[in-house]
């Protein structure tokens, strides 16, 4: 089994694990690695939401469409506020993230950069369950993981909300619901336009 498959398996599977606090992941060849050794959160947030109140930057990054074709984020978002998932078509929860990015793609037009990054699958994988879904959402793959690990490491799906200027606000393990992406972007949205 290569990479990518035990990525898109464990990922799958939630096979990763807790012992004494750190978390561990399966990587090929049947090793346990440790992927974050700070499990607790002493924030007032729910669990799988961080805030982002450093100000870190989404560290530019090119993956492939659909189509093969090369997309780098900051051409992409080309500064507008924006919104990345990172998911598998396994995944009820990011298939509900899916919808909610198409009801709020045709709320806010091109005012706001939909992204959503399918982790460890094919493209005709992606593809097909876009089509079905009848997504408009700009679509990439992340065969390895490499972008989903800079950002998650525990589950999927992984949301990450910034700012125009590529500043992650909120990165939360787990989808996001219509309302709350509103109440995240409009402020957003408000900020770039003063």
């Amino acid at each position: 089994m290569n990479k990518s498959s035990m990525i898109q398996l464990a990922v799958a599977l939630g096979a990763g694990f807790v012992v004494g606090g750190a978390i561990f992941a399966v990587w090929p060849g049947g090793s346990g690695a440790e992927v974050n050794a700070d499990t607790s959160d002493s924030t007032n947030q729910s669990a799988g939401d961080h805030a982002a109140d450093d100000g870190r930057k989404v560290a530019d990054f090119t993956l492939p469409d659909l189509e093969g074709e090369p997309v780098k984020f900051s051409e992409f978002a080309a500064g507008r506020p924006f919104v990345i998932t990172f998911g598998q078509t396994t995944c009820p929860p990011c298939v509900g993230q899916s919808l909610v990015f198409k009801k709020l793609e045709s709320k806010y037009e091109d005012k706001v950069a939909f992204l959503k990054i399918y982790i460890g699958q094919e493209p005709a994988v992606a593809a097909a369950q876009v089509k079905q879904l009848k997504s408009k959402t700009k679509t990439l793959t992340d065969l390895r993981a490499e972008i989903y690990y800079r950002y998650g490491d525990r589950s999927v799906p992984v949301t990450l909300v910034g700012d125009s200027e590529g500043r992650i606000i909120v990165v939360k393990e787990s989808m996001i619901p219509e309302a709350e992406l509103v109440r995240l972007l409009d402020p957003l949205l408000a900020e770039k336009d003063a």
